[in-house]
């Protein structure tokens, strides 16, 4: 539980900031207004895809490899961003990172049931999305204050993608779902008995 919620925290620390800063980001970089926020919109657009695609391969390959495939684009195209100068590459960067940040939020759901089952999946989802919530809280605060105090954005993504790949770390030492010992312990006695 408490590994796949420092997970959770972690990434939705990481991409937040990311996210809520991208527009003042690209105009300060010299992107007109209007085009920063299309790049906005491809982000937002994308990221609906990304969900749609991840959980189709979560159910070919599983949640846990998805989880940690999804999180290492997310990290790497944050540390991107932090060269990003000319419209292609905010461009190529917002629909790449809108489809990795999207593509992660539907595995943690999966993995709670993989993990704990059916029965308190609400619950324990609540809290694990409680705890990540905390972190979408924390990351445009660090991109301000990286802001304020340098006057620039480039500390928080690389502070950003620090924290992205340390989600990377996490969901590779989390253990494999233990579907198989769920039902076995749980759903097989109730179906039989």
């Amino acid at each position: 539980f408490w590994g796949l919620t420092l997970t959770h925290f972690l990434c939705c620390t990481a991409h937040s900031g990311p996210i809520y800063h991208l527009v003042a980001f690209a105009t300060d970089s010299g992107i007109p207004k209007m085009t920063a926020a299309a790049i906005f919109g491809v982000m937002g657009i994308s990221n609906g895809l990304g969900r749609i695609g991840a959980g189709h391969l979560s159910d070919k390959i599983g949640s846990k490899r998805s989880l940690i495939i999804f999180l290492t684009i997310q990290a790497a195209t944050i540390f991107s961003f932090a060269f990003a100068r000319h419209t292609w590459h905010f461009y190529t960067s917002g629909l790449i990172f809108g489809m990795a940040f999207g593509s992660v939020m539907p595995m943690y759901a999966l993995m709670v049931r993989e993990y704990f089952g059916p029965r308190n999946m609400g619950t324990i989802y609540g809290s694990v999305f409680m705890v990540g919530s905390l972190g979408m809280g924390i990351g445009p605060y660090l991109g301000g204050f990286f802001f304020d105090t340098s006057g620039s954005y480039l500390w928080l993504y690389v502070t950003a993608s620090i924290i992205a790949f340390s989600a990377v770390f996490m969901s590779t030492v989390l253990k494999p779902p233990g579907y198989k010992l769920w039902r076995e312990r749980l759903v097989e006695p109730e179906l039989s008995g």
